[in-house]
């Protein structure tokens, strides 16, 4: 997560000993890249190659569980919250006489509701991409927990 990406590598028996013959990058934008060691994939027989492809993409699934969908329904609140708020707001202070808005700025709870929905909603943002970030790293280890 260090680069906003995250490796899952599978390790399998090669002719020069234990190596990393599966190695997946899913980038949190989420483009993928899949690496193959070729000397393992050309002396590996066919039945080793599956099982152990169909493990590591367990895995990258396992590890991908729900992300999309979390991530865009994050950018969904988050943008309603800055419309709605921005929009009561703006409600609040074209109804103010101008020679009363820094009185209006400070007292009235109806604007102050409408600037606080976006900063909150800020927040929460953050605090929803650690909460992902912490059940990404979960079901990863999970996953690998079960080969």
């Amino acid at each position: 997560m260090k680069y906003r990406r995250l490796l899952v590598d599978t390790s399998a028996m090669t002719p020069d000993g234990m190596a990393v013959v599966l190695r997946t990058r899913l980038r949190i934008i989420g483009d993928t890249q899949t690496d193959i060691l070729r000397r393992w994939l050309a002396t590996a027989t066919p039945e080793a190659v599956e099982r152990t492809s169909k493990t590591h993409f367990q895995a990258v699934a396992a590890a991908l569980g729900g992300w999309n969908a979390a991530r865009a329904m994050e950018r969904v609140v988050i943008r309603l919250g800055w419309v709605i708020g921005g929009g009561w707001s703006a409600s609040v202070l074209l109804r103010t006489p101008t020679s009363d808005l820094r009185h209006v700025l400070w007292t009235n709870w109806h604007l102050l509701a409408g600037i606080a929905a976006p900063v909150v909603l800020g927040l929460a943002r953050q605090v929803m991409r650690w909460r992902l970030r912490a059940l990404f790293h979960r079901g990863l280890a999970a996953s690998f927990a079960k080969l």
